[in-house]
C-alpha cells in the first residue's frame, strides 16, 4: 500500500480519494462489494456479522482488521460511522419488524457462520459471487507473493552488500 502520506487530502487532513492500489486491494476482500474515490461498500453478511460480534464484546477496530480492512487505509473515523450507522439500520428493521433470512459468509472470510440480513430467508450469496471473490482473493495472494519474493530477494542483495562491506574493513 501507498505511504500515507502519497494520498491526497484536504484542508482538514481527510483523505479525499482511495489510490488505485487500495481501491484494488479493497475489491479483493470479501467483505467488500465494491470500492468508489472515497467510498466503501460493504457486503450485508460482514455488516450483520459485524454487528453481532460487536454486541459479543468484540471491539469495531479488531473486525476490521481481521477482515483486512486496515484503519491506516479506511481510517477509524469510516469505522465509528459504520458502527454508528449499521447499529440504526439494525434498530430500525427490529422497529419496523423486517423479517429475517439467513446469508452465509462466504468460506474464509471474517466469519464462516450464517448471519441474519434484514430481507427474504431466500437471499443466499449467489455461486457467481462467491467464484469472483475467490479470484480477487487468488490474484491478491499472488501480489503479495510476488511481493514477498522481491522483498527477499532485497534482503539478501543487502546481506551480500553488507559482508562484502564487512570482509573489506
Amino acid at each position: 500500500m501507498s505511504d500515507a502520506q502519497d494520498v491526497e487530502r484536504d484542508a482538514s487532513g481527510r483523505r479525499l480519494r482511495f489510490t488505485d492500489e487500495q481501491r484494488a486491494y479493497l475489491e479483493s476482500l470479501p467483505a467488500v462489494v465494491s470500492v468508489s474515490g472515497n467510498r466503501i461498500v460493504f457486503h450485508q453478511w460482514f455488516r450483520e456479522d459485524f454487528l453481532r460480534r460487536v454486541d459479543a464484546g468484540e471491539g469495531p477496530v479488531a473486525i476490521f482488521r481481521a477482515a483486512g480492512l486496515d484503519p491506516s487505509i479506511v481510517g477509524y473515523k469510516r469505522i465509528e460511522r459504520c458502527t454508528s450507522r449499521w447499529r440504526h439500520e439494525r434498530e430500525k428493521a427490529v422497529a419496523d419488524g423486517v423479517d429475517e433470512g439467513l446469508v452465509q459468509a462466504p468460506a474464509g472470510s471474517v466469519s464462516d457462520a450464517p448471519v441474519s440480513v434484514p430481507g427474504s430467508a431466500a437471499n443466499l450469496l449467489s455461486l457467481d459471487v462467491c467464484n469472483r471473490m475467490l479470484v480477487q482473493q487468488t490474484n491478491y495472494i499472488d501480489r503479495l507473493e510476488q511481493e514477498n519474493a522481491d522483498l527477499k530477494r532485497q534482503i539478501q542483495e543487502l546481506q551480500v552488500m553488507l559482508v562484502s562491506k564487512v570482509t573489506v574493513s
